[in-house]
């Protein structure tokens, strides 16, 4: 394609030795502005804090279980129908925070609770059962109770 007195003669040019002096001297003068070699260390600090804290968060939270008592009845005293009642224990190896509950889930004793509610290692709710299924979120995830009509046995999914 090209013979090689061509490529010789392409080999042989260069910029004149004043302005190849003018050219590096000023490379070596001039510095970087100190943002350009900071804000990539910076940025990988961030994202290095955020994966760690994001690991924390996600791996951080012990499962937590939900087991049902054996139903009891108790009798209103108003109206002195049979209500069936499952005791519910909800269990971490730490703390943990009840965001909702269903229609029916009260602390014993009737007592409705507050919203979201702490607890550490161990919460009693029960579940006045009126319906087949309800829900109770705990850390930000929700649980399905459902109740056998005829046995009152509770499954959770």
């Amino acid at each position: 394609m090209f013979d090689p007195s061509q490529l010789e003669d392409y080999r042989a040019v260069k910029a004149p030795v004043a302005l190849q002096a003018r050219v590096e001297q000023a490379v070596a003068h001039s510095r970087r502005p100190v943002l350009r070699t900071v804000i990539p260390w910076i940025a990988a600090v961030a994202a290095c804090l955020v994966l760690t804290v994001a690991c924390f968060a996600w791996f951080g939270r012990s499962p937590v279980t939900i087991t049902a008592s054996p139903s009891f009845v108790l009798a209103r005293s108003s109206t002195q129908d049979v209500v069936p009642i499952v005791e519910l224990t909800i269990r971490s190896e730490g703390s943990f925070t009840v965001d909702a509950i269903g229609e029916g889930v009260s602390l014993p004793r009737d007592t409705v609770p507050v919203l979201p509610l702490t607890a550490e290692n161990s919460l009693t709710l029960w579940w006045e059962i009126t319906s087949p299924h309800t829900t109770v979120t705990v850390n930000g995830h929700t649980y399905t109770l459902h109740a056998d009509p005829v046995t009152y046995d509770v499954t959770v999914s």
